[in-house]
C-alpha cells in the first residue's frame, strides 16, 4: 500500500529522498530525471509520473503534478521529501515569446 495513494509511492520507494523536483507536465519528468545519475521509473497514476535519480549519493524524486507544483507539494512530503522545487514550464522566461 502506498503512503500517498494518488502517487503510488511509499517511503521505501523514495529511498529517503530529501528533495522532490515537481514539474507540472508528466512528459517533462523523464527528461529531468535522465539528467540525474541512475534514473529509474517509479510509478504512474493519472497525471502523476514519478522517477528517482541521484546527485552524488543523494536520492532525488522527480514527480509531475499535472497542474503545477505548489498545489501538491504538501501531498508529496507525506512520502518523505522535506524540500520540493517546482519547475515552471519556462515560457514566461523567454523574451521572444508573447504572453
Amino acid at each position: 500500500m502506498s503512503d500517498v495513494f494518488h502517487l503510488n509511492l511509499t517511503r521505501e520507494t523514495v529511498q529517503g529522498a530529501p528533495l522532490a523536483i515537481v514539474p507540472g507536465d508528466p512528459l517533462r519528468v523523464e527528461k529531468i530525471a535522465r539528467r540525474l545519475t541512475d534514473p529509474e521509473f517509479l510509478a504512474q497514476n493519472r497525471e502523476f509520473t514519478s522517477w528517482i535519480g541521484f546527485i552524488e549519493d543523494t536520492p532525488i524524486i522527480v514527480c509531475s503534478t499535472g497542474i503545477g507544483g505548489p498545489v501538491h507539494l504538501d501531498r508529496g512530503r507525506r512520502a518523505g521529501p522535506t524540500r520540493c522545487h517546482h519547475v515552471p514550464a519556462g515560457r514566461h522566461l523567454r523574451s521572444d515569446t508573447a504572453s
